[in-house]
Formats: C-alpha cells, sequence, structure tokens
C-alpha cells in the first residue's frame, strides 16, 4: 500500500503528506480566511452572507501547507480546501551495511544476509561522504528511506 486516507484534514508539524508527486514532510500549515466582507466564521467553514439578498453560501476556510521532499529537501507549497481529507504515504526506513561502491552504484547488504545492489550512490555532500568512508576503510551504515515506490540514501552512521 503506497498510500493510506487521512482522516484529519490538517496535517500536523512534521507528519508526511503527499500533495500529487512527491512525498513530502509538512513545514507548516496556517488555515486562512475566505476573503470576503461579510465571511462570518462556523467551525472550519466560512458563511457568506450576501447584502443584495441571494442565497448564503458556506465555504471550506483554505489551509496553505508547506512541505519538504522527503529525498531532495526541496520545498512545495499548496492551498487547499479544510474539508478535505489528505493522502499520507507509508514510509520505511531500513539500514544496510555498505559492502563496496561500483559505477555508481551501492552494494548493500541487508539483515538477512542478501546483498542489493540496484540503489544509486545519492548526489551531493552525502554522496561525498559516503564515498570517503568508504575508500577510508571505514564500516558504515547507509539509511534508504523508501515511499511511492522510490528509495534513496538519506543518511549514513557508522556500523555497531
Amino acid at each position: 500500500v503506497l498510500l493510506t486516507r487521512s482522516c484529519y484534514p490538517h496535517p500536523s508539524r512534521g507528519c508526511a503528506a503527499w500533495a500529487g508527486s512527491p512525498a513530502v514532510r509538512i513545514r507548516a500549515a496556517a488555515e486562512g480566511r475566505v476573503a470576503r466582507r461579510g465571511a462570518v466564521r462556523e467551525g472550519r467553514r466560512f458563511l457568506l452572507r450576501w447584502d443584495d439578498g441571494g442565497r448564503d453560501l458556506l465555504l471550506p476556510a483554505p489551509v496553505h501547507l508547506v512541505g519538504i521532499d522527503i529525498f531532495t529537501g526541496k520545498k512545495y507549497e499548496d492551498i487547499c480546501p479544510s474539508t478535505h481529507n489528505m493522502d499520507v504515504p507509508n514510509i520505511k526506513r531500513n539500514d544496510y551495511q555498505l559492502i563496496c561502491i561500483q559505477d555508481g552504484y551501492l552494494s548493500l547488504l541487508t539483515e538477512t544476509g542478501e546483498v542489493r545492489e540496484d540503489l544509486k550512490l545519492p548526489e551531493g555532500e552525502l554522496g561525498k561522504e559516503i564515498e570517503g568512508k568508504y575508500n577510508a576503510g571505514e564500516d558504515v551504515q547507509v539509511s534508504v528511506m523508501c515511499a511511492m515506490s522510490e528509495e534513496y540514501a538519506v543518511a549514513i552512521k557508522p556500523c555497531k
């Protein structure tokens, strides 16, 4: 199961959410106002009263979300109605022992003793740190995060 449905429409800070393409960790969630004169708040909705005697409308309050992609760190922003549910990705984090690095791919030893060779060496600072510790002969574990059928190395720590 890639996604579960969240019954609470407002994600709290630090929880994970799925806003369409990337899985993000929510950094800020602020409930806004309906930008109309005469809007009266009723719970999580706004009641719009028309001066000309027209039909009153009950509109959901907008929620401004700011999230950080859990893999790349890129910032995403979205505005959604407060009455909508959000999808929450199932995220797993596993630690593997680094065996070697070949052609830009990591060879990792799982807890069951199997070897994985399908994970790319990450780019940037983390990739340089993994390569440096491997070249220095240190035994390290690589933390791999999996969400939405994607896997990325996200951290490194010494072996126990």
